[in-house]
């Protein structure tokens, strides 16, 4: 091997750990969003429901 096929050979090599490093973090970034979306899903559903207990005590409040 020739000092051009070295470092070529070492170039790629540093290509592919890059490559690979890329892309764990993005499946790593992607079950965060993942969670996040569901934590968003529960509190949207969290807040509906209790808005709603809200509305109802204040419309018993006016009937009064």
């Amino acid at each position: 091997m020739n000092l051009a096929e070295k470092v070529i050979g070492i170039a790629l090599i540093g290509l592919m750990a890059l490559i690979s490093w890329n892309l764990v973090s993005t499946i790593s970034l992607q079950q965060e969003i993942l969670t996040i979306q569901h934590e968003q899903k529960n509190l949207h559903k969290d807040i509906d429901k209790k808005l709603q207990k809200i509305f109802k005590r204040l419309k018993r409040k006016a009937n009064k």
